[in-house]
């Protein structure tokens, strides 16, 4: 009696297992009996091999099939290789049939391994993304070293120079016929090293240079007797470095005080050589100039004893100085400015300078030149 409630209850488990696996074998028929659109593409991934980047674009049929059982609806192919021509042969494709998606990549502006997505999105339900994508390896037409003309740092009153080299590949030999800037304070010769192979390009400035804000930009343009790649440009990059730089161009003072106040000059050489100071006038004779010289060319002047109420309205500071085997004069005004306007650039530059010197002590840096009246 105590047998028959267990055997009662396994009869009920044992239900319950064939219950469930009977719902999920059914389910499971139910899924693969569903019908829906499945797209298939045997080749996803091209390899075009190895070419030039001045070779025509690579084109290429992919061919997508439909093997599921409702229509396959193509609704866009996104473009993330920066294909041309991409043409869709049908945006529809009923069970068992196929379409023909075409695209061509560019090599230009391409180098060394490359890796290019398209991707196609459709209706599969397995498979809402399918990615197509080309794989091969394009080298330059041409080797240009460096492969811009960085001419740093440039005197605006001498010529500077820079040499590159133009290389072709042996197996795509070429010849430069032509050469020329694009800028007018730039001129260039070019040189054969070896025919059809390697050429020099020697661009100089041509001075005196000027240009905005004291950028220099532009490119030099090559042609090749076989056209293929149009015009070759090299760019062009520098800034014209005046012969002295003088910082601040102009002191500023309140518009009225008895107090003694201390103001900085800084003056770096930018192209000039041999740079040096030989005279600080000052036009007051309290004022006192005590030259500090720094490394790379650079000097500071200290001006102490400056009185505002003691300045006439056009006071300046001279400073005499030679470099390139002349003399020239800077003239660096006092300025007024009304209480409470002070600028806070000098005033953080004179601070700095001082705490970097201990002048809250009245200590000067060695080698320094008095210029006291």
């Amino acid at each position: 009696m105590q047998n028959a409630p267990l055997s009662s209850r396994r009869r009920c488990r044992h239900a319950a297992a064939l219950a469930v696996c009977a719902c999920t074998a059914f389910l499971a028929r139910a899924n693969r009996a569903a019908p829906a659109p499945r797209i298939v593409c045997d080749e996803p991934v091209v390899r075009f091999g190895e070419r030039f980047a001045d070779d025509p674009p690579f084109r290429h049929d992919f061919t997508l099939r439909n093997e599921g059982d409702l229509s396959l609806e193509i609704s866009e192919v996104e473009n993330r290789c920066g294909c041309t021509d991409i043409v869709l042969s049908s945006r529809i494709i009923r069970p068992g049939e196929s379409a023909t998606l075409t695209a061509a990549l560019s090599m230009r502006r391409r180098s060394g391994a490359v890796r290019e997505t398209l991707t196609v999105i459709s209706n599969d339900p397995r498979q809402l993304r399918l990615d197509l994508g080309f794989e091969g390896t394009v080298r330059p037409f041409v080797e240009v070293t460096p492969a811009a003309a960085l001419l740093g740092r440039v005197p605006s009153d001498r010529e500077t120079e820079l040499r590159l080299r133009v290389m072709f590949p042996m197996e795509r030999p070429d010849r430069l016929t032509w050469a020329e800037p694009s800028v007018p304070w730039l001129r260039v010769e070019m040189r054969t090293i070896e025919p059809d192979r390697v050429y020099e390009m020697i661009a100089r400035t041509i001075p005196p240079l000027a240009a905005p804000h004291h950028h220099l930009q532009g490119v030099i343009r090559l042609k090749t007797a076989s056209g293929r790649a149009g015009d070759i440009e090299i760019p062009v990059i520098g800034w014209i470095a005046t012969p002295v730089t003088v910082m601040p161009d102009a002191l500023p003072l309140p518009a009225a005080g008895a107090r003694p106040l201390t103001r900085y000059i800084m003056i770096r050489a930018g192209s000039a050589q041999d740079l040096r100071i030989e005279r600080v006038e000052t036009p007051d004779a309290g004022i006192r100039a005590t030259v500090m010289p720094l490394e790379d060319g650079q000097y500071h002047i200290r001006l102490e004893g400056i009185v505002p109420d003691r300045l006439a309205p056009d006071a300046a500071v001279r400073v005499r100085m030679r470099h390139d085997g002349g003399v020239e004069e800077y003239r660096i005004p006092f300025v007024r400015e009304p209480a409470g306007a002070m600028r806070d650039s000098p005033r953080i530059f004179q601070g700095l300078l001082a705490v970097s010197y201990g002048q809250d002590s009245g200590a000067l840096p060695p080698n320094s030149r008095d210029f006291s009246h």
